[in-house]
């Protein structure tokens, strides 16, 4: 009997380590909390911004890559590598180095240009990058793990983010939640919702 119970000890241990191992979480903050007059300036500006903190016990050591894939007319028109941190010419920041990694995410619709500016802040690195828009001006950035319930893996790359144009209702109302909570089957929101355009964003986190 005690051996038993010791096998099942060891057994349970074994488990619950790999569980950790394996288990990715992604949480999204879109509040400044006191900073009233910040968040007004940011709504004023059409600014919009989310502080990510993916939090996983296999992070540390882990390589980074975000893709961007834009589709226009239900089609994947282009796939933009953002960030590959294997690409970083100082090696300590190629790999995370913690179980929490904070990545800010700034953006804005320059209307007048037709362009989405988004900025990825890493703390040591602050990447942007520009891609072309409709002459809409409704576009909203959402965090598709929380609206969407999308898990998250190491195992292969993930959507966690997207930019997107609103689904127009039959009594002509406009909805982003219909499209950010939809969650499958996200590469053919064009075709479903009759959204002329909108961007995907992916992470990857690779030994």
């Amino acid at each position: 009997m005690k051996i038993y119970l010791i096998l099942l000890y060891f057994f349970l241990l074994a488990t619950s380590l790999k569980a950790q191992k394996t288990d990715l979480e992604l949480s999204s903050d879109m509040s400044f909390h006191d900073n009233e007059v910040l968040s007004d300036l940011m709504a004023f500006q059409g600014i919009e911004y989310y502080d990510l903190v993916f939090k996983g016990e296999a992070l540390p050591d882990k390589k980074f890559i975000f893709t961007a894939k834009e589709i226009w007319g239900g089609q994947l028109k282009n796939i933009d590598t953002i960030i590959d941190s294997s690409l970083f010419p100082v090696k300590n920041l190629q790999t995370i180095n913690e179980k929490n990694f904070d990545v800010e995410v700034i953006a804005r619709q320059m209307k007048e240009a037709q362009k989405l500016k988004i900025m990825f802040d890493l703390g040591q690195l602050k990447i942007t990058r520009y891609y072309d828009t409709t002459n809409s001006n409704r576009y909203s950035l959402r965090d598709l793990v929380s609206e969407s319930g999308l898990s998250i893996t190491y195992k292969a790359p993930f959507i966690f983010m997207a930019y997107i144009m609103p689904y127009q209702r039959e009594d002509g109302g406009y909805s982003y939640c219909d499209v950010g909570s939809a969650g499958k089957d996200i590469d053919n929101w064009g075709d479903k919702f009759g959204i002329e355009h909108y961007i995907i964003f992916e992470a990857d986190f690779v030994d």
